[in-house]
């Protein structure tokens, strides 16, 4: 069996473009071998790396999404985050943090879900649910440095910067 990858780079040369780039994945993924939920993923990474509208990233990830439900395997862990952002970034925050969700009941310990809840939470005004939430997480983990992180910028959100001092 022959394995192929597909790797991504933010450097780019004068000479390349977006469309180039996706055509040149498009070609590869001719190829036997060649895992279609990786290279949706890549062309994401393209479209971010070119700064394509929201509505080109969303399309990738879709795709991605798509691929991977169908596939039967389990990729979240390659695009579930970014996949959120984007879904946050359109205005549809409940099915972000319903991504981050998955992600967290998957695995307790990951921090970095926790942080990019709290961070959906903070950017959409949920000011209440995200205080609420870092008060779980202090409760579960303690003086962790990102629960302390996570305090913090609740409660800068709150205006309490005499708080944020300590």
């Amino acid at each position: 069996t022959r394995v192929i990858f597909l790797t991504y780079t933010e450097e780019k040369t004068e000479e390349s473009t977006y469309e180039e780039s996706i055509a040149f994945i498009e070609k590869i993924e001719k190829q036997a071998g060649i895992d279609k939920v990786y290279s949706a993923y890549q062309k994401y990474a393209v479209a971010s790396s070119y700064d394509q509208p929201l509505e080109v990233r969303l399309k990738w990830l879709n795709e991605c999404d798509r691929l991977a439900k169908a596939s039967g395997k389990d990729y979240k862990w390659l695009y579930y985050y970014d996949y959120a952002d984007v879904l946050n970034e359109q205005g549809r925050p409940d099915e972000a943090i319903a991504l981050i969700d998955l992600l967290i009941s998957e695995n307790k310990n990951n921090f970095n879900a926790y942080i990019q809840k709290n961070d959906i939470l903070l950017a959409n005004g949920r000011l209440a649910e995200a205080e609420k939430f870092v008060a779980s997480l202090n409760e579960e983990y303690g003086n962790y440095t990102e629960t302390i992180e996570m305090k913090l910028k609740v409660n800068r959100c709150k205006g309490d910067y005499e708080s944020a001092k300590r």
